[in-house]
């Protein structure tokens, strides 16, 4: 006898018929209290079912969205760090020129630079513009060759 169709008494568990307890029957399909039952089973099933998928499909979008989120923070990591190598080439640049290997000129250097230039004619000045217009050419190289490469 298959399992599912065998009755069981509600007050001691063994199959029935037997002389122990009163006899219960199994439940008619076709009583309507029965199909009713039945009908609001099938309901909550499909509701559970329902909202699982309703869940399943949050859970993909909700990973779809962690992964692009990933995906922009490691474009932006490697920005960030494209832009700290253009920072330390510039630092590297600045430290170039040491006050240990070439002292700062004081007044009096420049005065004399400034006088044995112009007696030939030339300007302490204009060469100033020039040194000043290199270094700024050569950081200008270095932030536009990394934004190249980004």
């Amino acid at each position: 006898m298959d399992k599912l169709n065998e009755a069981i008494c509600h007050y001691c568990g063994e199959k029935l018929p037997h002389e122990k307890c009163s006899e219960v029957k199994k439940p008619d399909p076709t009583d309507p209290i029965v199909r009713t039952l039945i009908q609001g089973l099938r309901n909550e099933i499909d509701r559970l079912s329902m909202q699982r998928d309703y869940k399943d499909k949050a859970i993909k979008r909700l990973r779809k969205k962690q992964k692009n989120q990933a995906k922009a923070i490691n474009f932006l990591v490697a920005k960030l760090t494209a832009k700290d190598d253009v920072l330390r080439k510039i630092k590297d640049w600045c430290r170039a020129y040491p006050l240990e290997a070439f002292p700062k000129p004081d007044k009096e250097y420049f005065a004399k630079a400034n006088a044995i230039l112009k007696q030939n004619e030339l300007s302490l000045t204009r060469i100033s513009a020039d040194n000043m217009r290199h270094v700024l050419v050569g950081i200008q190289k270095i932030i536009e060759g990394e934004a190249k490469d980004v």
